[in-house]
């Protein structure tokens, strides 16, 4: 059996027919199931991933391709996702949060800031604080056993 010289014959005749190289390199995929957890995330390799809060309670489809995870309810997709990197940590997109927690974590007032780090008295923190500085159990100890 004879073979043909590597660069002649058909190589050079079919070289026009051949496509070109895809932009992005093959990678595996990998398919897991998860469930959605009440606070709306799902976990894949001790890292926690969000979808959209209605789908909480449901079963999911996970693909993972390369460094993206993508989770699929119905044959559709409801989040992306780049893999997380710290072991037991949460990857959240906001988008997915109750309307009622995104409030919560609105941009707070600078001119709040300073003040929050200010450790208060006892004084400024309650308002019932009515100037008597002992306690209930202070004067119970200091009248002997009832």
């Amino acid at each position: 059996m004879r073979r043909a010289a590597a660069g002649t014959g058909s190589s050079s005749r079919e070289r026009h027919e051949l496509l070109d190289l895809p932009e992005q390199r093959w990678e595996p995929v990998a398919w897991r199931t998860a469930k959605v957890h009440r606070d709306w995330h799902i976990q894949i390799d001790s890292i926690k991933y969000s979808v959209p809060y209605r789908f909480a309670g449901l079963g999911v489809d996970v693909r993972i391709i390369g460094d993206t995870l993508d989770v699929i309810a119905d044959g559709e997709i409801i989040a992306t996702h780049r893999r997380g990197q710290r072991s037991n940590g949460y990857v959240t997109d906001p988008e997915h949060q109750p309307a009622h927690l995104r409030r919560q974590h609105e941009p707070v007032d600078a001119r709040l800031l300073p003040a929050a780090g200010r450790r208060r008295s006892a004084r400024q923190r309650s308002p019932r604080w009515n100037g008597c500085s002992t306690s209930r159990r202070s004067r119970r100890r200091a009248s002997g056993p009832a």
